[in-house]
């Protein structure tokens, strides 16, 4: 930033052309102070919200993905015997991906805390993107928990199945 230099003060038999122009450049240097912190709260408030907007795409993307991630669980077919071996492992690699994943998630909470404590406007938009983030978090360890659980009951139905007919071709 440009800063002017400071007006020397008056003295005796200075002609009023020479304290006119002191009070202009006096005036001109207050106006430029003024702008000078006018600038930096508005740089101030545009950082704020560029963070805020930030923040709300990376929450929003990071919905997206359990989406998917919860829709992949979901319809992954469990019962056929011969491929429940690469459908645990692919669902393995995905609980690994999720796990990955909780740090990203819980950071995101931590900054959405942060701006709920930094902006009074907008308070119930963040508040409501936090519960969302939260509960579709909570669902989708739930569910994967769940498909795992159902992977690794079919896993031992598979080795039952394959001990009995062992079993009973001897």
């Amino acid at each position: 930033m440009v800063s002017l230099p400071p007006v020397p003060t008056t003295r005796p038999g200075c002609t009023w052309t020479t304290l006119g122009v002191r009070e202009q450049l006096q005036s001109v240097q207050a106006q430029w102070t003024r702008l000078q912190g006018r600038s930096e709260q508005r740089r101030r408030q545009l950082l704020a919200s560029l963070q805020l907007q930030e923040w709300k795409q990376d929450v929003a993307e990071l919905m997206q993905w359990m989406e998917e991630k919860g829709l992949m669980a979901a319809h992954e077919p469990s019962g056929a015997r011969r491929n429940i071996l690469q459908t645990l492992k692919r669902h393995e690699a995905a609980e690994s991906e999720l796990l990955a994943t909780r740090r990203h998630v819980e950071a995101l909470q931590q900054v959405g805390r942060e701006l709920l404590s930094r902006r009074p406007c907008g308070r119930e938009d963040i508040q409501t993107r936090l519960q969302g983030l939260r509960s579709k978090w909570e669902a989708l360890n739930r569910k994967m928990t769940e498909r795992g659980d159902e992977l690794q009951q079919a896993g031992q139905q598979e080795q039952l199945l394959r001990q009995l007919q062992v079993v009973s071709t001897t």
